[in-house]
């Protein structure tokens, strides 16, 4: 009751193409092994060494990386370079956006690095060398990193967005600057700068519904005049049908006096094979294979 079918190479080969039009995928499911963990958090140095961590094995797996910068009130607003160094396990991570080429008081970035033979379980160090400060003088920087499983590692590129503005009027809200596509199983991120640039009160506002918070740091520093931040890592709720989305929060206190940088990025879910079927020959009814690309 078996079929024993012996059939030339050239059939064999029409077989084998004939059974895989029958394969169906869809996109995985993204998960983050990793939680947003804060590695640095300094006032007024460029070079963070000293944090190693380990990334657990897993598939399509990416290290995102978040950065945010202030300055201090006295040195009022200036620009910063790109990290000159930014890397784990000795390997260099890819922009995906910044700001810091922007005048202001507050700077974001995010990196990241894709699947990779060092992410192997072993601790391994993060470095990162904050760019040169122009027009200003730096008063804090914050590192936060986190990893994601599950993720298409084929684009050339991730879909980003950014938003900044360095003298927010009255009822402002912080947001990007415009809709940044997220679409069906996409991983959306965003860091977060709010400054206070008239007092110690830290900023307030409320996350846009469908976004959660990672973590945040907050801190005042005074040079003359008292300022205040407060930074924030932020992950979109996964949605199940393609959308767009600015990040919107609620309006931003105390009233008149914030300004803020955001930087955000949509990191699309992998291809997963779902089955593989044919309706003709010894193959049968479907088969079903669970995994990913």
């Amino acid at each position: 009751d078996r079929c024993q079918i012996a059939f030339d190479v050239k059939l064999k080969y029409f077989f084998i193409v004939f059974f895989f039009a029958f394969v169906t995928s869809a996109t995985g499911q993204i998960s983050q092994p990793t939680a947003w963990t804060k590695a640095y958090d300094t006032n007024s140095t460029l070079t963070y060494t000293g944090v190693n961590f380990a990334i657990a094995g897993g598939s399509n797996r990416v290290l995102v990386v978040a950065i945010a910068s202030t300055f201090t009130d006295a040195g009022g607003s200036g620009t910063q370079a790109d990290p000159t160094v930014i890397t784990y396990g000795g390997v260099t991570l890819t922009k995906a956006i910044g700001n810091g080429g922007t005048d202001g008081r507050m700077h974001t970035w995010l990196y990241y690095l894709k699947d990779n033979v060092i992410m192997d379980g072993t601790s391994r160090p993060l470095n990162v060398t904050g760019g040169a400060v122009s027009g200003s003088t730096l008063a804090n920087m914050t590192v936060w990193y986190s990893v994601y499983a599950g993720v298409d590692q084929t684009p050339a590129t991730y879909t980003t967005g950014n938003g900044f503005d360095n003298n927010t009027p009255n009822n402002a809200t912080a947001n990007l600057s415009s809709m940044m596509a997220v679409n069906t199983g996409e991983q959306a991120i965003y860091i977060s700068s709010i400054y206070n640039d008239n007092s110690g009160t830290i900023p307030s506002y409320t996350i846009k519904s469908g976004w959660n918070s990672g973590g945040n740091t907050t801190a005042s520093f005074s040079t003359g005049n008292v300022v205040s931040w407060k930074n924030e890592v932020v992950n979109r709720s996964i949605p199940t049908s393609n959308t767009t989305d600015d990040a919107e929060t609620s309006r931003l206190t105390p009233n008149g006096n914030i300004r803020y940088a955001m930087s955000a990025i949509s990191l699309p879910g992998g291809p997963t094979i779902s089955s593989l079927g044919s309706t003709n020959g010894c193959v049968g009814s479907t088969i079903t294979i669970n995994g990913t690309k």
